[in-house]
Protein backbone atom coordinates (compact mmCIF):
# COMPACT_ATOMS: atom_id res chain seq x y z
CA UNK A 1 0.00 0.00 0.00
CA UNK A 2 2.75 2.50 0.64
CA UNK A 3 4.17 2.32 -2.56
CA UNK A 4 1.43 2.66 -4.25
CA UNK A 5 0.70 5.53 -2.12
CA UNK A 6 4.40 7.14 -2.99
CA UNK A 7 3.63 5.91 -7.09
CA UNK A 8 0.07 8.46 -6.60
CA UNK A 9 2.78 11.23 -5.17
CA UNK A 10 4.74 11.12 -8.02
CA UNK A 11 2.30 11.22 -11.10
CA UNK A 12 1.00 13.94 -9.13
CA UNK A 13 3.81 15.54 -8.65
CA UNK A 14 5.13 16.01 -12.15
CA UNK A 15 1.23 16.31 -13.22
CA UNK A 16 1.97 19.79 -11.06
CA UNK A 17 5.59 20.58 -12.05
CA UNK A 18 3.86 19.61 -15.80
CA UNK A 19 1.41 21.92 -15.77
CA UNK A 20 3.60 24.75 -14.13
CA UNK A 21 6.06 24.24 -17.28
CA UNK A 22 3.19 24.97 -20.08
CA UNK A 23 2.26 28.14 -18.23
CA UNK A 24 5.85 29.54 -18.12
CA UNK A 25 6.65 28.35 -21.90
CA UNK A 26 3.01 30.38 -22.83
CA UNK A 27 4.25 33.40 -20.83
CA UNK A 28 7.44 33.66 -22.20
CA UNK A 29 6.13 32.96 -25.77
CA UNK A 30 3.52 35.91 -24.88
CA UNK A 31 6.69 37.92 -23.54
CA UNK A 32 8.76 37.48 -26.91
CA UNK A 33 6.14 38.50 -28.99
CA UNK A 34 5.73 41.69 -27.21
CA UNK A 35 9.94 42.52 -26.98
CA UNK A 36 10.69 41.78 -30.12
CA UNK A 37 9.88 42.16 -34.38
CA UNK A 38 10.68 39.18 -36.45
CA UNK A 39 11.28 39.55 -39.99
CA UNK A 40 11.25 36.20 -42.36
CA UNK A 41 13.35 36.11 -45.75
CA UNK A 42 15.65 33.29 -47.21
CA UNK A 43 19.46 33.17 -47.49
CA UNK A 44 21.74 33.01 -50.29
CA UNK A 45 24.29 30.31 -49.45
CA UNK A 46 27.22 31.64 -51.67
CA UNK A 47 26.92 35.54 -50.69
CA UNK A 48 26.16 34.21 -47.52
CA UNK A 49 23.63 36.83 -47.14
CA UNK A 50 19.24 36.79 -45.69
CA UNK A 51 16.94 38.66 -48.16
CA UNK A 52 14.47 40.12 -46.34
CA UNK A 53 11.02 41.93 -48.28
CA UNK A 54 11.77 45.72 -48.39
CA UNK A 55 14.88 45.95 -46.49
CA UNK A 56 18.51 45.39 -47.29
CA UNK A 57 20.19 42.43 -47.40
CA UNK A 58 21.34 41.16 -44.15
CA UNK A 59 25.04 39.06 -43.59
CA UNK A 60 24.51 35.91 -41.62
CA UNK A 61 27.38 36.44 -38.76
CA UNK A 62 29.73 33.41 -37.98
CA UNK A 63 30.08 30.21 -38.71
CA UNK A 64 27.74 28.67 -36.95
CA UNK A 65 25.26 30.78 -38.56
CA UNK A 66 25.70 30.53 -42.31
CA UNK A 67 23.44 29.95 -44.74
CA UNK A 68 23.57 25.95 -45.59
CA UNK A 69 21.47 26.13 -48.79
CA UNK A 70 19.96 28.70 -51.46
CA UNK A 71 16.42 29.41 -49.48
CA UNK A 72 17.18 28.22 -46.52
CA UNK A 73 14.87 30.16 -43.82
CA UNK A 74 16.79 33.11 -42.15
CA UNK A 75 14.95 35.81 -39.98
CA UNK A 76 16.39 39.35 -38.10
CA UNK A 77 15.15 40.02 -34.99
CA UNK A 78 14.97 43.22 -33.79
CA UNK A 79 14.00 44.14 -30.03
CA UNK A 80 11.64 46.51 -29.39
CA UNK A 81 11.31 50.06 -27.37
CA UNK A 82 14.87 50.27 -25.85
CA UNK A 83 16.13 46.69 -25.13
CA UNK A 84 19.65 46.58 -24.62
CA UNK A 85 19.92 44.13 -27.11
CA UNK A 86 20.79 44.53 -30.56
CA UNK A 87 19.74 43.07 -34.19
CA UNK A 88 20.34 39.47 -34.76
CA UNK A 89 20.23 37.70 -38.21
CA UNK A 90 19.95 33.48 -37.95
CA UNK A 91 20.40 31.77 -41.02
CA UNK A 92 19.53 28.26 -41.56
CA UNK A 93 16.60 29.07 -39.03
CA UNK A 94 13.61 26.26 -38.21
CA UNK A 95 12.46 28.49 -35.47
CA UNK A 96 8.29 28.47 -34.27
CA UNK A 97 6.46 28.92 -38.05
CA UNK A 98 3.83 31.21 -36.15
CA UNK A 99 6.66 33.90 -34.88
Amino acid sequence: MAVFNFHLFVLAALLILGTASARRLAFFEVRQSQDETRTRGTCTQMSNKCHLASRDDQVCPADYNRCPFDGAPCVLIEPRGDSSRKPEVRCGYLGAQGA
